[in-house]
């Protein structure tokens, strides 16, 4: 998830002299990072089988292969919903509910992955010429990430503070 951030940042830094492959593979590892966020979920509900496995693997080569094809990053945004909102949100809350684990953590970071989502749907620009929808989007992305590297660095901990 951090290289799909930075190879983004880099992306939306040179816009204007980057090619379209360049941002096409940055969205690229943003498929592989949520594989791996979808994988990682269905490890920790502990149902990881061959079946799960293959199909998450051939929903991520689909959507490597639609981006290329169509160009456009709508089909990242489908595949975030399907894999944040749809399997990493749902099974975490399945096992937060069963167990008190430090889940929520990971369930605050698909949840709140919704604001900067809508940020770049509503193209809301703070200061257009130079803080425009994009750049904010990917500022308050930050947060969610945070969320879920809590969730995932500290997973036994059962304190808070």
């Amino acid at each position: 998830m951090g290289v799909s951030a930075l190879l983004g940042a880099i992306g939306h830094g040179f816009l204007f002299t980057l090619s379209t492959s360049f941002r096409i593979l940055a969205w690229n590892f943003l498929a592989v990072a949520i594989f791996f966020g979808e994988m990682a979920a269905f490890d920790h509900l502990g149902k990881s089988t061959k079946w799960i496995v293959y199909t998450l693997m051939g929903k991520v080569i689909l959507v490597i292969g639609l981006s290329w094809v169509y160009r456009s990053f709508t089909i990242s945004i489908i595949n975030a919903g399907i894999g944040f909102l749809g399997i990493v949100l749902g099974i975490y809350a399945y096992t937060y509910s069963k167990s008190r684990d430090k889940s929520k953590w990971i369930i605050a970071g698909a949840l709140s992955i919704i604001f900067p989502a809508l940020v770049f749907w509503l193209d809301v620009n703070a200061i257009p010429k130079y803080l425009n929808a994009n750049d904010l989007g990917h500022y308050l992305t930050i947060i969610p990430l945070y969320f879920i590297y809590r969730g995932a660095r500290f997973p036994n901990v059962l304190n808070d503070r």
